[in-house]
């Protein structure tokens, strides 16, 4: 008998309504997530992934809509919940790390003050408690310092501070879903790396199901169990990820493959066709088989490819 997934995502679509008329920004999604599962979501910008993610979680903005289709979580219906409902799953048993840390804090709070509110919001603890537990949060996420971290202000922190900031909000009360939206956006490549160690570590620790957003092909193949591939709104392909990585099946995933930076590519040299001497040619990049740094087998934990100025 087949387990029931935390979430299901059944025939999913979401409208929008625009002064040009309804907008269907994402058509017939199916997406399910196991308990203790990693889930990536990737595709180009404006593939759908992020709003899928905003409709499980009902946060749309008021022109969008669920138009079809259910989302079920945990046994319950999110279409059909009251928002009260809502208001009592957000946080406590979905949580959600948005791309960029800085407009998700409250810039003229103190960052001890904000996880104490998802705290008193979620968790049955006493006020004199609650201090001890934001500064503990602000330990597990590797923060140096978190007794001094949690009076300070976002914009005294780093970037990659903000980050680790999020996730501890995120975080604070143990959800059984963490949806992580392009975490890594705007972070060196030293700091992405740590920041998807802690996220990984932190999960598995505590046995959560993820869903990982991201457009980065390295990092899904190096964090993700399972990879959905989005195209103009919808679900075009879904595999394991050892598999997807070694046999693509979809035309839309190997072009994702082939525009993945890596060592020895230049930039040129991802473009379909070069013009050399008044003829074009297939690039270099397309006659090459898929490279093996996307490979799951290659090894968790490793270097994710990244651009080098030589290659540019």
């Amino acid at each position: 008998m087949t387990a029931q997934p935390l979430l299901d995502v059944n025939d999913l679509t979401v409208e929008f309504a625009t002064r040009r008329g309804i907008v269907k920004a994402v058509q017939h999604v199916n997406i399910s997530v196991a308990k203790g599962e990693t889930l990536g979501v990737v595709g180009e910008s404006g593939s759908g992934k992020s709003v899928t993610s905003y409709a499980v979680m009902r946060i749309l903005d008021r022109a969008g809509k669920i138009a079809e289709g259910s989302v079920m979580f945990s046994g319950i219906d999110v279409k059909a919940a009251t928002e009260n409902q809502m208001r009592d799953l957000r946080g406590r048993e979905i949580s959600m790390i948005f791309q960029n840390p800085r407009a998700a804090l409250n810039p003229i709070r103190k960052v001890g003050d904000q996880i104490e509110d998802v705290l008193r919001q979620h968790v049955q603890a006493a006020a004199s408690d609650r201090g001890e537990k934001a500064i503990e949060a602000l330990e597990q996420v590797k923060i140096a310092r978190p007794r001094e971290r949690y009076h300070a202000y976002p914009f005294e922190l780093s970037g990659g501070m903000c980050q680790r900031v999020v996730i501890a909000l995120a975080l604070a009360c143990n959800p059984q879903l963490l949806i992580a939206d392009e975490p890594t956006t705007g972070l060196d490549v030293t700091t992405q790396k740590a920041v998807m160690e802690l996220i990984v570590e932190l999960t598995k620790r505590r046995g959560m199901s993820t869903i990982l957003i991201t457009h980065d092909l390295g990092l899904a193949a190096a964090y993700c169990d399972r990879v959905v591939v989005m195209e103009k709104g919808r679900v075009v392909e879904t595999a394991l990820s050892a598999d997807i990585f070694a046999k693509p099946q979809h035309a839309y995933t190997r072009k994702l493959m082939r525009a993945t930076p890596r060592l020895g590519v230049s930039l040129r040299d991802l473009l379909p066709e070069r013009r050399v001497r008044g003829t074009f040619r297939q690039s270099r990049s397309l006659r090459e088989p898929l490279t093996p740094a996307l490979s799951p087998q290659a090894g968790r934990g490793r270097s994710l490819p990244s651009l080098s100025s030589k290659n540019l």
